[in-house]
């Protein structure tokens, strides 16, 4: 199969997919599966879930991009490792001028890089300049071969996960990052709402200003906190960003191959179950 071909059957593991699933009607999916089927011939009916079982296996073995990494990361270390009632994992995170694919927010931050034998290295360096300012542990996760032609160049203080033979091993341990931490990484990342629920904590108040305003005069008062302090408040102010009970039901229930691709989206109960509903028709 070709890569455009491959592209193209890639977004059944997207996020917007998983909206499909969650909110059109059964025939709507069925003419969507209908047109993306058609690059990729399984012959009689299956289950929406079996398909997406075997178009990930067929990806395992020869198209190892992005997704592959960032699900098999998630289920076979993240998941493995943090119970999704004591931890947040969140993927698409922007830090300063990156986006994080894959961090996990429990009793310290952590950030995982990703980098399949599809992407582009070539950002990598400033990447992890970033990162290490706002999280404590940073990890490159990434297959035998680049981690020898780079090895060498990558910073002490970045771990190293590689996949081989389809099973992830931890190379180097990454060491942390706290004399790294710089306050503007911190609360440009944080939401209106969070960063003066932090700036309430810490002063017992939120500067009564207009909206054009509160950005700075909350800057202020933030920047005099003590960074370690600033690291903690940050955690728990991010975890409140945390998956209702009925989306973590989801994540269980989701086939192993896209277990992942819900954690960016928050969905109600009725989309919950509706994504289960979709992926147990037959197309």
């Amino acid at each position: 199969m070709t890569n455009s071909n491959y592209l193209v059957l890639s977004k059944i593991f997207s996020s917007a997919f998983m909206d499909k699933l969650a909110n059109e009607t059964s025939e709507e999916l069925a003419i969507y599966f209908e047109e993306l089927l058609l690059k990729y011939p399984i012959g009689k009916r299956k289950k929406v879930k079996t398909v997406i079982d075997l178009v990930y296996s067929d990806f395992e073995e020869n198209y190892r991009n992005e997704h592959y990494y960032k699900n098999k990361l998630f289920t076979d270390v993240i998941l493995q490792k943090h119970d999704l009632n004591n931890s947040l994992s969140l993927t698409e995170f922007n830090v300063g001028t990156s986006k994080a694919d894959l961090c996990v927010f429990n009793g310290t931050s952590t950030v995982y890089e990703i980098k399949s034998e599809k992407d582009s290295p070539k950002r990598l360096f400033q990447q992890v300049e970033d990162y290490k300012k706002l999280f404590e542990y940073v990890y490159l996760v990434t297959y035998p071969d680049f981690v020898k032609k780079i090895k060498d160049q990558l910073p002490d203080y970045l771990g190293i996960i590689v996949l081989d033979n389809n099973l992830f091993h931890e190379e180097r341990n990454a060491t942390s990052n706290i004399k790294f931490f710089e306050h503007k990484y911190f609360f440009d990342s944080l939401r209106m709402n969070e960063f003066k629920s932090i700036v309430n904590k810490e002063f017992g108040y939120v500067p009564d200003v207009p909206n054009t305003q509160i950005y700075k005069e909350c800057w202020k008062l933030f920047e005099k906190i003590e960074i370690t302090d600033v690291h903690n408040l940050y955690i728990s102010e991010v975890r409140k960003r945390e998956l209702s009970i009925e989306q973590k039901k989801l994540i269980k229930k989701l086939p192993k191959s896209i277990k992942i691709s819900t954690i960016s989206k928050r969905y109600n109960v009725k989309q919950c179950y509706n994504i289960i509903d979709s992926l147990n028709m037959f197309c």
